[in-house]
């Protein structure tokens, strides 16, 4: 039993997949799923609804992924205190919590899977996030990581998605196109390109979802189908990357290594055995070590994980040790 009900959803795409005239398009979509649907157009529905049963919610964008989330903790709603426009869910109460599944769950889960089935992307919306994204951009300019990691990425391959620039900001989400307070001027076409990513990325076939709730799990099944159902299916994606003929030709150990975005590398040996001094914005002296690995999915370690061995060894804190001292 358990007092937090939860689902995610996992979405196999991330920044790497912006297009190269769109830096920030994964994140900017993001932002912009959680701002109405057909079904729920009011901005405020999703959050409000988590809000008035215990729960809450939120997502990231990374490099290939992105990940949408939220927790529920189920209160009787049977004095009818949801005063939702929309109430669909709400009318079926009764039924779900006879069924095991909570209200809560239920109707969570049936906001949620809006966003993968019919999001507004409303274009009122679009400068107000902007705006967001360009302020979380200008807010990390001072984060000593973000500056780090900003400059790893500047000495990648530019030939691999590695290089991109995934968080974005106005300039780059517009092509330096002013939105105007109204969404209604040219927007550089921003929107459009946010429901191409949408139609092209988000599909069945190219997302998971996990549902952790109270009910069996023939009850949480079946309130996934009503509610997911209708998520567009997409093409069945291949299980195993094919070598390129280069990289056999090359007698790589590892099968998949550098097959998968043009068989460009992120870090060719040019771009190794190389030393980088930052002056930090913050009081600080950090040292930091990378090492380039083969893919970790690849079919020779993905069960044996070596990786994990190294860690092991490289982050022991008993005596002697680097990370003792």
């Amino acid at each position: 039993n358990t007092d937090i009900e939860s689902a995610a959803v996992h979405v196999k795409s991330g920044h790497f997949d912006d297009p190269a005239s769109r830096a920030g398009l994964a994140h900017f979509h993001e932002h912009m799923l959680f701002l109405g649907t057909d079904k729920y157009p009011k901005e405020e529905e999703y959050e409000g609804f988590l809000s008035r049963n215990g729960g809450s919610s939120n997502a990231y964008t990374d490099m290939e992924d992105t990940n949408y989330y939220f927790s529920v903790a189920p209160l009787d709603h049977s004095s009818g205190d949801d005063n939702d426009d929309n109430d669909e869910s709400e009318n079926d109460d009764d039924t779900e919590e006879e069924d095991g599944v909570s209200a809560a769950l239920t109707g969570a889960l049936d906001r949620f899977a809006q966003f993968f089935i019919s999001p507004l992307f409303n274009p009122n919306m679009v400068q107000r996030e902007l705006k967001a994204i360009d302020s979380e951009y200008k807010n990390a300019l001072s984060s000593d990581m973000w500056r780090t990691y900003m400059l790893l990425k500047s000495s990648s391959n530019p030939k691999h998605p590695f290089s991109k620039f995934g968080c974005g900001n106005y300039d780059t989400l517009t092509n330096f196109v002013n939105v105007g307070n109204s969404g209604k001027e040219e927007d550089g076409g921003a929107r459009n390109d946010l429901i191409q990513f949408w139609q092209e990325k988000y599909t069945g076939s190219n997302m998971k979802l996990c549902v952790y709730g109270k009910a069996s799990l023939d009850e949480l099944q079946k309130v996934v189908e009503q509610t997911f159902g209708d998520v567009r299916p997409g093409l069945p994606k291949s299980t195993s990357p094919t070598p390129s003929s280069s990289s056999s030709s090359n007698k790589q150990l590892f099968t998949t290594e550098s097959t998968k975005y043009n068989n460009a590398v992120a870090f060719p040996p040019s771009s190794l055995s190389k030393i980088q001094e930052v002056i930090p914005v913050a009081e600080q002296r950090t040292i930091k070590i990378l090492f380039a690995t083969p893919p970790l999915d690849d079919e020779d370690i993905v069960d044996s994980r070596p990786y994990r061995v190294l860690s092991h060894l490289l982050g022991h804190e008993s005596v002697g040790r680097l990370l003792f001292f």
